[in-house]
């Protein structure tokens, strides 16, 4: 039967026959980081209106959709939209990280988008929330949500 091995268990099996080989297990031993940011709506949000979050402050930083969700605190107001999680990378570039949710006045995790990858995030990118929904049911202001984010970085333990 064949063999198969990752280029991280390759390096751990050279490293046992050859003095030069050191590979990091630093990947492999990222603390999973939540970060929370709270928001009240104005009631006036409506499709592609962008709610900039902020940033996570971490280089590197890399969301998990599937970690991260968004959660109505329990406000007596009603909500009833569709949003994703997206991030500036650079700056400049609007990129997506979740695919779209239902909120109804609930708690639902973020989903992944098929195909992609994790993106690595700046220590200045803005996460931002996107209306991707162009039948909201309710939107009112006074409703606040959390966005909790879920995510690793290489660049501390």
């Amino acid at each position: 039967m064949a063999s198969y091995t990752t280029t991280i268990k390759d390096a751990q099996s050279n490293r046992a026959i050859r003095r030069d080989a050191s590979p990091s297990f630093r990947p492999l031993q990222q603390g999973l980081r939540y970060a929370i940011f709270s928001y009240t709506f104005a009631g006036t949000e409506a499709d592609t209106e962008v709610i900039t979050l902020g940033s996570l402050g971490v280089e590197g930083a890399k969301v998990i959709p599937e970690l991260s969700c968004i959660r109505d605190t329990g406000g007596g107001e009603a909500i009833d939209v569709d949003v994703k999680l997206d991030a500036l990378v650079g700056g400049e570039t609007a990129t997506d990280l979740t695919g779209t949710v239902a909120l109804d006045n609930n708690r639902v995790a973020f989903t992944g988008i098929a195909g992609n990858g994790l993106v690595t995030l700046g220590a200045n990118d803005d996460l931002r929330l996107i209306v991707d929904d162009d039948t909201i049911g309710a939107v009112t202001a006074g409703e606040t949500i959390n966005i909790e984010i879920a995510y690793v970085s290489e660049n501390y333990q």
